[in-house]
Order: C-alpha cells, then sequence, then structure tokens
C-alpha cells in the first residue's frame, strides 16, 4: 500500500481450517490491536505500536518485522511465534516500547537494539543479536533459550542476573568492539562460553 495501514480491531485468524499468511506492507503500520493466525506474520514497513491495552499479542508461525518498532504511547509487544521471530529493523529506536517478549518460538534474531532491552526470550533454536550500540543483559532479561545465544555489539554488558535468569543450552558467544563486562552474574551455559572482545 502507497498510504498508512492501521489495524484498530482483533484480527483472528486462528480458526480457519486453511492456514494463511498474511502480510502488511506500507509505509508505516499503526498497530492498535493483536493479531492471531496460523501462519505466518510479516510487517514490510515501520510500525507503530500503539494499543490502548498495556500491550498488543502478535501469535503466528514465523514472525517477521522488516523496518522499525516504535511505540508513541510506550505499550509492551508480545510475540508468540511457533517459528522463528526476526526483528530487522531498529527497535524503540524513537519512541520505546515498555517491554518485548518472546514465547514459544525457534530461532530468534534481531538486528538493531539500541534503546532497549529484550524482557522474555523462549526459544527451542537460537537466539542472534547484533547491534551497533551498547546492549546490557541484566536482572530484568529472562532467556531460556535451548540452542546458541550469539551476541555481538559495540560494548555487551551482563550483569546481576539471579539463577535460572539466562539459560542456555549450547555455547553462549559475545563479541565487542569495546568492552565486554560480566558482573555479579550465574549463566547456565551447556557447553562453551566464548567473549572476543
Amino acid at each position: 500500500a502507497t498510504n498508512d495501514i492501521t489495524v484498530n480491531s482483533l484480527i483472528d485468524a486462528s480458526g480457519n481450517t486453511n492456514v494463511s499468511n498474511l502480510t502488511f506492507a506500507a509505509p508505516l503500520i499503526n498497530l492498535n490491536n493483536s493479531i492471531n493466525n496460523k501462519g505466518n506474520i510479516t510487517f514490510n514497513g515501520a510500525v507503530n505500536n500503539a494499543p490502548t491495552a498495556s500491550f498488543n499479542r502478535i501469535s503466528g508461525r514465523n514472525i517477521t518485522f522488516s523496518s522499525s518498532i516504535d511505540s508513541s504511547n510506550t505499550r509492551g509487544l508480545t510475540l508468540e511465534a511457533g517459528g522463528n521471530v526476526a526483528l530487522l529493523g531498529t527497535i524503540s529506536g524513537t519512541n520505546p516500547l515498555s517491554f518485548i517478549n518472546i514465547t514459544n518460538a525457534n530461532n530468534v534474531d534481531l538486528r538493531d537494539l539500541p534503546n532497549h532491552r529484550l524482557d522474555v526470550v523462549k526459544a527451542t533454536g537460537n537466539l542472534n543479536i547484533q547491534t551497533p550500540g551498547n546492549l546490557a543483559v541484566t536482572a530484568n532479561n529472562s532467556w531460556n533459550v535451548l540452542g546458541d545465544i550469539k551476541l555481538v555489539a559495540s560494548s555487551v554488558t551482563i550483569q546481576n542476573n539471579p539463577k535460572s535468569n539466562l539459560r542456555i543450552g549450547r555455547d553462549l558467544t559475545v563479541q565487542a568492539q569495546n568492552n565486554i563486562l560480566v558482573d555479579n552474574s550465574f549463566l547456565e551455559v551447556g557447553r562453551n562460553v566464548n567473549l572476543k572482545g
């Protein structure tokens, strides 16, 4: 679409017999309500997550945001994916979301997380976060990833994480152009820890 798209009412396609994919393509997508679908959900355009409720829930198989995600009224976003989640644009670059939760996913790929933490991740595959800025993993985070976690940023801080807060089934790899700080944190790592500063 050449004009903006606004989702004001719940879209629930979960009861459809035939599995269908949903694609929203516009310069700006105003996400004012939740979406529930058995197939893939793709957002091709900048997204403003602005529900009247405290958060939106997007449920589908593979969930892809190809551009930025902001929230003009500081609301949260929960992504429930039976497949993969890809957030390929800047998250909270202009107007921050109150939280981001990702549950029931396979692989999770984030490309730019400058002013926001990733609160909850539950994934059976891998978690890959690559951001040009600094990345902080604190007690506010709860990550349970059965595969590998790879964190790439300018600086990475893993601090004040209690037991069972960060569970990594296989390898943890941290790459930073500048500093890596791991302090007062309990990490459950299935195999190897690789730190590259």
